[in-house]
């Protein structure tokens, strides 16, 4: 046998003893961090948190805004049966007013024929006795006293004096004849009688 012949089957042997080299392992996805599943889970346990936190504020809004209105309405009401009981006792005034004006229209006119005849003491305390009389029906003087703002309500202009005093213009000069208003209503049932200051 050749000593190249030999060579061969020496490499031969030795190729066939050598051990196999092992395969290069399979790339695998990388692991998922142990902690994540939790932080999602907590996460999740937070906003459902939250969300059952929103839904109490936003009944207690709905509830405060209908009290609020709830709250106006009844303002409303109120106001308009405060208004209505206004009218109400106005109108009873005003009826009451129309029984008892004929009698007291009388009264003011002895009045004023007392007032025109020359007084005397006992003329005096007539008089006074039927203002006494007058008031007793719930009828009240109207303020006719000089510098009192003229009112077309509860005064009737007789007569205008001019004035160059301009802080003059509309108040009373005097009173002619007194007048009378009934439990505070709106108008005098019985304008007094006054001259009135006019500027110029």
């Amino acid at each position: 046998m050749s000593i190249r012949q030999w060579d061969n089957i020496a490499d031969t042997h030795v190729a066939d003893e050598a051990p196999a080299q092992p395969a290069p392992p399979e790339p695998t996805a990388p692991a998922a961090p142990e902690n994540t599943s939790t932080e999602l889970r907590e996460l999740r346990e937070s906003l459902d948190a939250l969300q059952a936190m929103m839904v109490p504020k936003r009944l207690m809004q709905d509830v405060m805004e209908g009290l609020g209105a709830l709250s106006a309405q009844v303002e409303t009401q109120q106001a308009e049966r405060a208004q209505l009981h206004g009218d109400l006792q106005e109108a009873r005034r005003d009826q009451v007013a129309l029984l008892l004006n004929p009698g007291v229209k009388r009264l003011l006119a002895l009045q004023a024929f007392l007032n025109d005849l020359p007084q005397t003491p006992e003329l005096e305390h007539a008089g006074e006795l039927l203002v006494d009389a007058i008031e007793a029906f719930g009828y009240e003087p109207v303020e006719a006293d000089p510098g009192t703002d003229f009112d077309k309500k509860v005064h009737n202009s007789v007569g205008v004096e001019e004035t160059d005093d301009e802080a003059l213009d509309g108040k009373v000069v005097r009173e002619v004849s007194p007048g009378y208003i009934y439990a505070n209503a709106k108008r005098a049932a019985f304008p007094a009688r006054v001259v009135v200051h006019k500027y110029v």
